[in-house]
């Protein structure tokens, strides 16, 4: 009677470990839901960094080949300005336009040049941001493996306390005092707690 006392509580010992283990598991698995959404929403923002950086080039490569087609045709312009101021002046009219030509290639190729330091300037934000949000994954995808070996162990401890919780039936083989044997391990070796 003494000892079918003692059984019961350890039985009712474990029920309530179980019961909290059940809770604990639950709130790992709620854990690691959050954690996948994160991960989600990272490789999304990843993806969009991404795409901005590759039109961040896209607009920098057109300003780049704008500002190249405009220093050809400055320097075309300057060449035609040399040699007309080489010749008569009744063609001082024509040079002069060409002049006031030069002068507006020359402000668009400053506003080009400034476009493109902009652009240099998101692209190389855009590429922070992809550094982050890569850190950030690899950070998440670190704590959902950390949390699934944990939850691996729980489960195995979880089915060893159903093994040791279970009644033993009428033909399973007693020791001298009526009492099942078993070995019975303590819940830190099942839980391979240190």
């Amino acid at each position: 009677m003494k000892l079918q006392s003692e059984y019961e509580k350890e039985v009712e010992k474990l029920s309530k470990e179980l019961e909290k283990s059940k809770l604990e598991a639950e709130a790992k698995h709620e854990a690691h839901m959050q954690a996948l959404l994160r991960l989600e929403q990272s490789q999304k923002m990843a993806y969009e960094m991404s795409t901005l950086m590759k039109k961040c080039d896209t607009e920098k490569n057109k300003y780049i080949k704008e500002c190249m087609e405009a220093r050809a045709r400055i320097h075309e312009l300057e060449s035609k300005i040399k040699q007309m101021s080489n010749s008569n002046d009744d063609e001082e009219h024509i040079t002069i336009s060409l002049k006031d030509e030069v002068a507006l290639l020359k402000k668009e190729l400053e506003d080009a040049k400034v476009k493109i330091e902009e652009l240099k300037g998101e692209c190389e934000e855009g590429v922070k941001r992809v550094k982050m949000v890569e850190k950030e994954k690899m950070g998440l995808e670190e704590k959902l493996k950390r949390q699934r070996e944990h939850r691996h162990r729980k489960r195995a401890a979880l089915a060893a306390l159903r093994e040791v919780s279970t009644p033993q039936h009428f033909g399973a083989s007693t020791s001298s005092y009526g009492t099942p044997n078993k070995v019975c391990q303590p819940l830190g070796k099942v839980l391979n707690m240190k």
